[in-house]
């Protein structure tokens, strides 16, 4: 049962339990809550003093008093542990300390969330973001917060998967609400009703210095100085460069160099539908003895990243080494058997003719490409032993999305157009895990560039340095090469 209190102050007392006394940090109410009890205590209290709840024996304990209970009435609403005084009387004893705390004083308050409701009714289109007004529960964090800024996030307790509450920063407005982003996951309308419960707010006290943050090592920072100069920025200013330098700081957790630092992204889970339930099995292939070597080290590559985990599913396929361009070898899955006989997922792909028109008009352009993309998104748990693998160091199954399977892109694709809904008419597209930005100027390009960075933050994907290209006049994208009014087709595309 979820329910408001109304609160009036915070008083510092001492609260006598057996013959010891105890510091407490109190939060006053009206006396409508549960006229059965004077005081209440709260795990605050009992952490802060060490208290153990032992259920067997009925008693309340710690290593100075031990007090038993009698639980001979159930209270419907809330139980707590009765002072043998009137509350009111804690003023008046003599060896009792009563203070109001300052309410500049945060430091009492361990465990200030409240619940954020939806202000006023809203309606957010499809697949559409939308900032929404939420009123706060608790009016004791309404005043701690008039000058403090407020962490707002998902009521930790929704079941919902109609929507996401975007982890975001925001401040009471002069009405005594605050903004709360929210994106319509579904392709219907999406109604909040006034009163409805859809965040945790929290006031934030302190903030991190960046000089108190530790360096994992010095070598991270070698790397992402290394990543940097990867980005090719030489035709901006001077100043232009410090800027989108300073950019690519800020969102440096979006990127990512290799398969090890990939991000997952839960927010919808492929799922594979089958035409019947009887497994399919390959033999493994063979391995030629020189590269038996490789293969079991990009099986721990894998499992490292968690993309793979051992099986024992009925389904297997078999998998191959692949050389890349560079050299390097990578690990894929033959699931042309598994494939036969998947149900096709007709979720639509962009057109790229309709994307490209899109970009009309624009003058500068960006690229970005998901560091292997389909490994961050997320299998369904009841689906991933549909992607067994067999090789001669055992039966492994896919806990990513695999390359190759039937219905990847168009999942990928789904997910895609949820993590940027809303942003194509700010001339942002994406297909599959390829995505473009485009601009009229600058200072419009900056603040697009930060918007995809957030979403990509959000969702915890990841996109490959490598693969980037920031700012430019002139940028090839899905075989065409796109500039100030000239869209032409892509002269490496050509064939011979």
């Amino acid at each position: 049962m979820v329910f408001s209190v109304a609160t009036h102050r915070v008083i510092e007392c001492n609260v006598e339990i057996g013959k010891s006394n105890f510091l407490a940090h109190m939060v006053t109410t009206n006396n409508d809550l549960s006229p059965s009890f004077d005081v209440i205590l709260g795990l605050n209290f009992l952490n802060m003093h060490n208290f153990i709840i032992d259920c067997t024996a009925n008693c309340l304990r710690n290593s100075q008093v031990e007090v038993n209970w009698n639980f001979s009435r159930v209270f419907p609403q809330t139980c707590g542990y009765s002072l043998e005084h009137n509350f009111e009387n804690l003023q008046n004893r003599e060896n009792s300390s009563f203070k109001e705390v300052n309410e500049n004083d945060h430091s009492v308050y361990n465990c200030d969330v409240t619940l954020g409701r939806v202000f006023s009714k809203v309606t957010i289109p499809p697949l559409s973001q939308r900032y929404v007004d939420i009123k706060l529960d608790n009016p004791t964090i309404n005043a701690l917060s008039s000058s403090k800024p407020l962490l707002i996030e998902k009521e930790k307790n929704s079941l919902s998967t109609s929507f996401l509450v975007s982890r975001s920063v925001s401040h009471l407005s002069k009405s005594s609400t605050c903004l709360a982003l929210v994106l319509n996951l579904n392709d219907t309308p999406l109604t909040l009703n006034k009163g409805m419960v859809i965040a945790n707010v929290s006031p934030i006290h302190e903030f991190a210095s960046i000089e108190n943050v530790n360096c994992v090592s010095s070598g991270n920072s070698n790397d992402n100085k290394n990543w940097l100069k990867e980005i090719k920025l030489n035709h901006l200013t001077s100043s232009q460069q410090q800027q989108v330098l300073e950019l690519l700081n800020k969102y440096n957790n979006v990127f990512a160099q290799n398969i090890s630092d990939l991000g997952e992204c839960g927010i919808i889970k492929h799922t594979i539908q089958l035409t019947d339930d009887i497994p399919t099995r390959q033999k493994p292939y063979r391995v030629p003895y020189n590269l038996k070597k490789e293969m079991k080290n990009q099986i721990n590559i894998l499992l490292d990243a968690g993309i793979i985990q051992p099986s024992t599913s009925p389904y297997c396929a078999s998998v191959m080494l692949v050389k890349k361009s560079d050299g390097s070898f990578r690990l894929e899955a033959d699931l042309r058997k598994l494939n036969s006989k998947t149900i096709p997922d007709n979720f639509p792909l962009p057109k790229i003719d309709e994307m490209i028109d899109q970009l009309s008009g624009a003058k500068l352009f960006s690229t970005m490409d998901l560091t292997s993309g389909f490994h961050q998104m997320s299998m369904h748990p009841d689906h991933m032993h549909y992607t067994g693998i067999a090789t001669e160091f055992g039966l492994f199954e896919y806990k990513r999305l695999p390359f190759g399977l039937k219905n990847a892109s168009a999942s990928f694709q789904r997910l895609m157009s949820i993590v940027l809904a809303g942003l194509s008419d700010l001339q942002i597209a994406c297909y599959i895990d390829d995505v473009i930005i485009a601009s009229h100027n600058f200072q419009d390009h900056l603040q697009r560039l930060e918007l995809v960075f957030q979403r990509l933050t959000a969702a915890n994907l990841k996109v490959k340095p490598s693969k980037c290209s920031f700012l430019q006049f002139e940028i090839s994208f899905l075989g065409h090469t796109v500039r100030e009014g000239q869209v032409v087709p892509d002269p490496k595309t050509w064939i011979p």
